[in-house]
Formats: structure tokens, C-alpha cells, sequence
């Protein structure tokens, strides 16, 4: 017998985020959620709900935990009880990432024999190795050779076959490691860092980044119309400063330019899909993480940072507050990466927001507060 839903469990259903529709859609069945768009998923779980879906009690699941369910509305007083479970007990940004990143259950049959090269920033989510790259998603056996001299954050180039599962593929050789040919690399161990307050400075469009700190910078133009950021790059260069710049939804002229400088480029044209710009922004920050542990300079340049933070919440599908606790935590997290050591590496932020956001009060709280504003 078919049995309706109701418009609140409709509602509820159509409030979850992509990624909390791909883990509830795992959990009652549905094949491939990570290959499916979110309005899909919705119509593909709504259909099995009005179908009277029953679980079964036990089995492994892959992704973010839903507990034992027998009815339509366990199901979506799970997942209300699982958000208040996150945000009192797991809100730390690795167990967030763990979830939000979404790495797929790999088919690893072979659909053939033909090798593609690929190039991505390393995930780690427990002992396994993957990343994602225009849509598709690459995956790293134990025994593939050079397999423990990954680390998350690695920017990595490999030969992948593909996998029955349509968009995976698993690689059969490891290229190179960090620009690296990966026979030749070596990470090398850095010991424990004592962080300082460093004095040095990074001169920016008339005025100085202070290194190892938060550099808050407002925009009144785009960042084509003047010639700041090629004598930034320059600079950068020079001086073997990594510079790496996170910028979603830039504008089309912004793109022009890009073509044409060298640099750490996780920056996104206007319109991008929201799962597009959401794995940049985890790539970039995982990227400059591990380039922090390798000892660099490093100058992270992030061109509007309200733009990351609507991202986030669109994401982590925020309906009741603008800026949610998951939010913050990403927030937090790319805040504590400015930082100067004794042995004369750091990372120096410098964030840029549009004058429109002046006055934005996560802007004002969270992010002016603890920055060194240099207009």
C-alpha cells in the first residue's frame, strides 16, 4: 500500500544539504548518491519514503553515521538529533571535512585498461588516500608504489584506470609529488616550531602585510584594475614566498588575468556549482596546511572571504541563522593558519572582503577582530 508524507517531512527533507542527502540516501539504499544532483536526490528519497520504507537494522555505512531506523519520522528525527549531536559533541573541522568532503564507496572492478593522468590535492580519511577533480573522483590502493610517502594536503599528479562505478578511477602510478618526479621526492621532517611575532613585513599595494599574522585588506576595486597583484606575485617570487590564492565565483576578467600568472591557483569563475567551489576551498586549505608542516613561507591570499563563508553555509545548508556553527569552525580554522616560526618559516593571511561587507557582523566578530586591518 502507498502511503503518503507529509508536507513537514517534505520540508525537512528538502532542508538537507547536498552532502546530508547523499548520506541519508546511502543509508536507505539509493545507488550512487555521489554521482546524483541534489533535487534528484530529494525526488529518490521522498519516493522511497512514500513507499513505505522499512531499513534493515545492521549493516556497514559509509559516511557520516545515521542511527537504526525503522520509520519515515525516525528518519528525520535522526537526522535533527545527529545535528545537535555534531554541534555538542564532533564540531572540530577535521570531523566536519571527514563528513562534508564526501568521499565515495569505491566499486574497485576495472571497466578497462586505459590509463588517464590526473592532478589533485590530497584527502586522507583514515588510512585511505583520494582526491577529486573536475568531478571525478581518484582513489589510491596500499600497495601502489610511493603509497607512504603521501600526505594529505600533497598536490599530486598520477595514471589512473577507471572504474566500473562511472566518474572513479584508481591509479596504477604515482607520478610526481608536489612538482616532485615521486622516485626522487623526499619530505622532509620538520621538528616541533616555536612561533614567534615575527617583524617582517610584505609590502601590498602601497601599504604592509605583516607576516604571520591576519591581514585584513577592503577592496573598492576588482583585482584586475590595478597592478597590485602581478607586483605581489613578483614579490612572492623573488623572495620564495609560496603564494596561494582562494577566490570563488571571480569575475570573468579576474580569470583573464590569472592565465597569465604563476602562482597557487584554487580560484573559481563566476557560477561555479557550490560542490565545485566547496571541494576548492577544502583543497586549498588542506594545501596550505601541509605546505606549513614542509616549512615554507607561505602567503595565503584570500580574495573575498564573505564569498567562502556563504559558500559554506549553502553547503552545510544553513536555513535558520546566517552563519552556522560548522561555518565558523572552517572560519577558525583558516584564521589559525597565520602564524611565523623561530626558523624563520610562516604563513601570513591576507583577506580581502568587498566595502559593501564592512559592516557584516561576522565580518566585524570573527574575522576584523582578530585582524590587523592595513587600508
Amino acid at each position: 500500500m502507498t502511503k503518503q508524507y507529509s508536507r513537514e517531512q517534505e520540508l525537512k527533507v528538502k532542508g538537507l544539504g547536498v552532502f546530508e542527502l547523499r548520506g541519508l540516501a546511502r543509508e536507505i539504499g539509493i545507488k550512487s548518491p555521489t554521482t546524483k544532483k541534489r533535487e534528484e536526490l530529494i525526488a529518490l528519497i521522498l519516493e522511497q519514503f512514500k513507499n513505505g520504507l522499512i531499513l534493515e537494522p545492521e549493516g556497514k555505512r559509509k559516511g557520516r553515521p545515521f542511527k537504526k531506523l525503522a520509520s519515515i519520522d525516525d528518519i528525520l528525527n535522526s537526522i535533527t538529533n545527529e545535528n545537535k549531536a555534531l554541534k555538542e559533541d564532533i564540531l572540530t573541522y577535521d570531523n566536519i571535512i571527514t563528513f562534508a568532503q564526501d568521499t565515495p564507496v569505491f566499486a574497485m572492478s576495472l571497466q578497462d585498461d586505459n590509463a588517464y593522468k590526473f592532478e589533485g590535492i590530497l584527502r586522507q580519511c583514515e588510512k585511505n588516500y583520494a582526491f577529486t577533480t573536475k568531478g571525478k573522483w581518484v582513489f589510491f590502493k596500499e600497495e601502489v608504489e610511493y603509497f607512504s610517502k603521501l600526505k594529505k594536503g600533497d598536490k599530486i599528479q598520477v595514471e589512473a584506470k577507471p572504474m566500473v562505478q562511472e566518474g572513479q578511477f584508481v591509479v596504477t602510478k604515482i607520478l610526481k609529488i608536489n612538482g616532485i618526479n615521486a622516485k626522487d621526492y623526499y619530505c622532509k621532517i620538520i621538528p616541533a616550531r616555536q612561533q614567534i611575532i615575527s617583524q617582517e613585513n610584505i609590502p601590498f599595494n602601497g601599504t604592509k602585510l605583516l607576516v604571520g599574522r591576519r591581514n585584513a585588506y577592503m577592496f573598492s576595486n576588482d583585482l584586475y584594475e590595478d597592478s597590485s597583484f602581478k607586483s605581489l606575485i613578483e614579490y612572492c617570487k623573488k623572495n620564495n614566498i609560496k603564494l596561494v590564492v582562494l577566490g570563488i565565483n571571480t569575475s570573468f576578467e579576474n580569470q583573464i588575468m590569472f592565465k597569465d600568472c604563476e602562482f597557487g591557483n584554487f580560484t573559481t569563475i563566476y557560477g561555479t556549482t557550490n560542490e565545485i567551489n566547496f571541494n576548492k576551498v577544502i583543497d586549498c586549505i588542506n594545501y596550505v596546511e601541509q605546505l606549513n608542516e614542509r616549512g615554507h613561507k607561505i602567503l595565503f591570499f584570500i580574495l573575498d572571504i564573505l564569498e567562502v563563508l556563504r559558500l559554506l553555509d549553502r553547503c552545510f545548508k544553513c536555513i535558520e541563522e546566517e552563519y552556522n556553527d560548522k561555518t565558523k569552525v572552517v572560519l577558525k580554522k583558516i584564521m589559525e593558519l597565520g602564524r611565523a616560526y623561530s626558523d624563520g618559516s610562516s604563513t601570513t593571511l591576507l583577506i580581502g572582503y568587498n566595502e559593501l561587507d564592512k559592516n557584516n557582523e561576522i565580518m566585524v566578530n570573527e574575522v576584523l577582530r582578530v585582524s590587523k586591518r592595513i587600508n
